[in-house]
Parts: C-alpha cells; structure tokens; sequence
C-alpha cells in the first residue's frame, strides 16, 4: 500500500470516529425549550414593609416548579428573605418560608396553605426591621423571626425580587413536566412603605420618643409582656365600623399560633384626630399609638392614644 492510500485510510477512520461521537450525544441528549424570567427593584433598602398579590400557575403538575417573592442583598455573602411556594404534581400547596444571614440559611419553615393559591390573587408580605422579620398571608401572620442578641439577623441592604425557576431538588431530581408549559405566575399591586439606603432622611419623631416606625398600617407593641402586631389600616381609612385589630402570639413560638384582640376606636380618636390629616406613625413604649400631623417633618404636636383604656392626649413638642 503507498503512501497516499495510507493517508486516505487514516483520514476515513477519523471521519468514522467523529461520526459514533456525533451519535453518541444525539443519543444522550433530550431537546426541549424553556425559558423563564424575574423582575426586581432598582433600589435597595434597609428595611420595610413590602407587598404583593400573586397567582401561581394552573397547570395540573408543577413539580419543580418554583415561583418566588423575596429580598435579598448583593453582597457574595448575601442576606435573604424568601417566600418560595413550592410546586406539585399532587395538589398540596406547600410555602416555604427561609432568612438567610451572611450567606448561611438553615432558617426554613414551611406552610401548608389553606386555600387554592392558583385560583386567585393573594397577597404576601414581608416585615423587616430592625426589631423582627414578619411574613403575612392576606394579612394574617404566619411567622415572626426576632433580632435577639449573639443570634445572626440580617442587616445588608436587600432589593425587592421576584423570579420563577426549575428546581429539580423539589422533585427528587425530576425536570418539570415541560409538556405542560407554559407556567404562568401573575404578580401585581406591589407596595412598599420602606427606607432606600439612598435616603438621607433621619426621623425626627424616633429620636423623640425612642419608638420604631414599621410600615403604614402594621406597627409592633408591646401587650401583656409579649410582642404583638397591630392592624391599623381600616381605622386609619377611616372605614366606617373599623376596628383596631392586634395579632399576638401563643407563648410557645414555636407553635406560630396567633390570636386576634379587636378594640373599637373612641369618638374622640375619630373626631380630633382621624377625621383630620393625621398619621400614625409608631408606638411609645408604654404601647400608645403615635399621631402626628401629615406634611410636618418637625411637628408641634403628637396625640397619644391608648388603645386598652382608650385614652387621647396631646402633648406638644419643643422645635429643634
């Protein structure tokens, strides 16, 4: 055989081997086309109250299938607040709920819900302060986490986000049904009542009376020695009937079972301060709710209101 043809044999055994490699990954390889998204705020912030209405998908199996709604930092080591609402192929509906610090998590609990989150909206909140981290379902609260000394809690500055994805640790390693596809969750009403890093506003009324402001109608107090969440959001609106409604805890937290305590305003709360253009903006100490003046950034005055004995006063306040 000459030198030529021992050429052309070896080019043709070449061209044999990448053929059956060719091959090989055709056979190994299963086509299908996904794609999915999210979307978050460009702003981040340092602590807040933020909410959303959504509606997972429809489709009979979701098995991993993740739709979220979370904060979360930018850091390598980031801090995280999650809701994750877990997919099926049996009709459960599980939340998972989960606060990472530093980068480690190890914080999950989760939620069996009790309705059908694929037939309407719902809304989720997150609470995060520097106090204590609350979740809420149609505001109702389902978890608190507190700040307590030698215990991580997360402190960076986080960004609204919310994203879907393929998580195949759900489902023991299996990929979503993709027949199924597409998976749609539908989210609207975002709000917020929180504080972007980028603000240099300093609150004149905390540094007064040494009380937190938490968002615009849920505030913490202090009721029977335990820590509680006050609704205010219906009186505040002034719809008629309302009531304030406090969500207190069980004593065993672990147990995150929660009361509910309505108190009916008093005329005087409605008259001089509700039906004119004031705000609640906190809780004292001795638990009175904090009203000042809307437009004000230094106001002359302050009405206290207790809500156990319904008491009103007002005190006026030195201009710095």
């Amino acid at each position: 055989m000459g030198r030529s043809e021992k050429e052309k044999e070896k080019k043709k055994k070449k061209k044999k081997k990448k053929k059956k490699k060719k091959k090989k990954k055709k056979k190994g390889y299963v086509p299908y086309s996904a794609c999915s998204g999210g979307f978050g705020s460009k702003i981040s912030y340092s602590s807040g109250f933020f909410h959303k209405r959504i509606k997972l998908p429809r489709n009979n199996d979701t098995h991993a299938v993740l739709p979220t709604f979370y904060l979360k930092s930018q850091a390598s080591n980031s801090d995280e607040i999650d809701f994750e609402f877990f997919g099926n192929d049996d009709g459960s509906f599980i939340l998972s709920t989960n606060i990472f610090t530093n980068g480690i998590g190890g914080r999950e609990q989760k939620f069996k819900l009790w309705f059908d989150p694929t037939t309407d909206f719902h809304s989720y909140t997150i609470l995060w302060n520097t106090k204590q981290i609350g979740f809420f379902i149609d505001n109702i609260p389902i978890r608190v986490y507190r700040n307590v000394p030698n215990v991580p809690y997360p402190f960076q500055p986080m960004k609204v986000l919310a994203t879907i994805w393929e998580a195949t640790w759900l489902s023991g390693g299996r990929s979503a049904n993709w027949a199924l596809a597409p998976f749609v969750v539908t989210y609207m009403d975002f709000m917020d009542d929180a504080c972007p890093i980028e603000s240099r506003w300093v609150g004149f009324l905390p540094n007064t009376l040494n009380f937190f402001k938490y968002d615009e109608h849920m505030e913490l107090i202090e009721f029977g020695g335990r820590a509680a969440f006050l609704d205010y959001w219906d009186v505040l609106m002034n719809v008629a009937g309302s009531e304030f409604r406090l969500w207190i805890p069980e004593e065993d937290l672990d147990k995150q079972a929660w009361s509910c305590k309505e108190f009916i305003p008093s005329t005087h709360l409605v008259e001089y301060v509700l039906n004119e253009p004031h705000g609640c903006v906190g809780v004292t100490p001795a638990a009175e709710l904090v009203f000042a003046p809307f437009g004000f950034r230094q106001p002359e005055y302050l009405f206290l209101y207790h809500m156990e004995n319904a008491s009103l006063r007002k005190i006026r306040l030195r201009l710095v």
